[in-house]
């Protein structure tokens, strides 16, 4: 029996796609660029925003979908089509920012490059801040709370998959981006101490791709790190 997963995430997760076999693992479904803290915030309306500078429609559907909280309304409208909602943090990794009606939205590149808010953003949380801890500890709960209510929860699983500390080549990342991985890993810890089980590849697959389609990054693995990571869901819970 195929089991079908519902990816909210990021690329940790849905560059492994390529590495599933399709009689055991099929995706059903992307949620994307929607930090917890977001998701689980009042939407805010997409007309506040230029989303017809974006070229990319998957880069405009992401955002939209993060203006307007869409999360749990994309888990209550596919929950026959899922056994599966496999979660990941890396996009928590920039932060959030305020939006003026009081709600929050994801932080990315476009909002700063492409003036894409029609008037002016609030104050931006990033992860290192104290106060994105709160806040994500607090989405956490009511995200846990709306999947319970929902019958959904036993469905949710992360992905515990590190940050590479070296790349294929031996060089090292970043500090920077190890202090990065550690915040995440804490949200990631904050998960799976609440219930949330979870998969992650063997410790020493775990390397950057240089070469990588999306560009050198401690985010971006050696094919290794996709198939221990692959076996490790399907040994759990194929």
């Amino acid at each position: 029996m195929t089991l079908r997963v519902l990816i909210y995430g990021s690329c940790v997760t849905r560059d492994a796609v390529e590495f599933w076999d399709p009689d055991q693992l099929t995706m059903v479904d992307y949620v994307a660029r929607q930090s917890l803290i977001s998701a689980m915030a009042p939407p805010s309306s997409p007309e506040d925003f230029r989303l017809s500078q974006i070229d990319s429609s998957f880069q405009r559907r992401m955002l939209r979908g993060d203006v307007e909280s869409s999360l749990l309304t994309v888990l209550d409208e596919r929950r026959d089509d899922y056994d599966l909602v496999l979660w990941d943090l890396t996009d928590e990794r920039n932060g959030v920012q305020a939006h003026p009606d009081g709600g929050w939205i994801t932080r990315l590149r476009n909002f700063e490059k492409e003036k894409l808010f029609r008037g002016e953003l609030g104050r931006t949380v990033p992860l290192s801040d104290p106060e994105h801890s709160r806040l994500w500890n607090r989405a956490l709960d009511a995200f846990l709370t709306a999947l319970s209510e929902r019958d959904l929860l036993d469905r949710l699983v992360i992905n515990a998959t590190s940050w590479a500390r070296t790349d294929d080549h031996g060089e090292d990342f970043s500090p920077a981006e190890a202090e990065a991985d550690a915040l995440i890993a804490r949200l990631t810890r904050s998960a799976i101490g609440a219930g949330v089980p979870s998969v992650k590849p063997a410790p020493e697959t775990v390397h950057g791709l240089v070469d990588h389609k999306w560009g050198r990054a401690p985010f971006h693995y050696a094919p290794d790190t996709y198939q221990s990571m692959t076996e490790d869901l399907t040994r759990r819970f194929g």
